[in-house]
């Protein structure tokens, strides 16, 4: 079973960079634009849940100055990740139905290290990135919002995933949600704030809701000419 767990990731991991570095082929010319996007992360692993994360706090403190509650508790893994993303291309047929709630969307493949004091585990997630673009404060600071729904496969489960009266599995729902960040005469390099969320998805996996969450900052730099 070992041995058959890791080539199911080494295929993926093949099968995902493929998808993405083979441009020379018809249909990837037909189905991206030559945008890419290149990030690499640091992060660490919270011990709390999705929902408890940075958010308002008033209803039990009826402080104004503590409604916002951006304090986590950490455990002891940290994550080193890289993302590389490609623009899906907007002249697609379908793209129109989509175009007055999103600016882009993109294809995505991140690759985590994770270690902590018990284990170590690499995950793999291919995804697909909702991004919003074009903000009125622009001219000040290039901002981009990112949402990202796709699949994770972790070598081992998270300890965090593994609380009393639940239970996880390798392959997992990815949640992902990024702000970046950049200045207006260097908009290709950006500061990118990001929440990385593996969970069963409401049951979707089979298996009842647990989840892990990384909270992150990186950079990532974009090229190409349909930037």
């Amino acid at each position: 079973m070992y041995f058959f767990r890791k080539l199911r990731l080494l295929l993926l991991l093949v099968g995902g960079l493929g998808f993405f570095l083979l441009p020379v082929q018809p249909v990837c010319a037909q189905v991206f634009e030559d945008a890419w996007g290149l990030l690499l992360f640091k992060g660490q692993t919270a011990q709390s849940n999705l929902d408890d994360i940075g958010l308002i706090n008033y209803t039990d403190s009826h402080d104004p100055s503590k409604a916002l509650d951006l304090a986590y508790p950490n455990t002891d893994e940290l994550v080193y990740g890289v993302e590389v993303a490609r623009r899906i291309s907007r002249k697609l047929w379908w793209f129109h139905y989509l175009e007055p709630y999103v600016t882009e969307l993109e294809a995505a493949l991140s690759i985590n290290y994770r270690e902590s004091q018990t284990k170590v585990i690499n995950e793999i997630g291919p995804s697909v990135i909702f991004r919003w673009k074009n903000f009125r404060w622009d001219r000040y600071v290039k901002t981009t919002i990112g949402f990202a729904e796709g699949v994770s496969y972790a070598s081992k489960i998270p300890d965090q995933e593994r609380t009393k009266g639940r239970s996880s599995k390798h392959f997992m729902n990815l949640l992902t949600l990024d702000i970046t960040l950049a200045p207006p005469q260097l908009p290709e390099a950006e500061l990118s704030f990001r929440i990385h969320h593996r969970s069963a998805g409401y049951g979707l996996y089979g298996v009842r809701n647990t989840s892990s969450n990384i909270l992150g900052v990186g950079l990532r730099y974009r090229w190409g000419t349909a930037l």
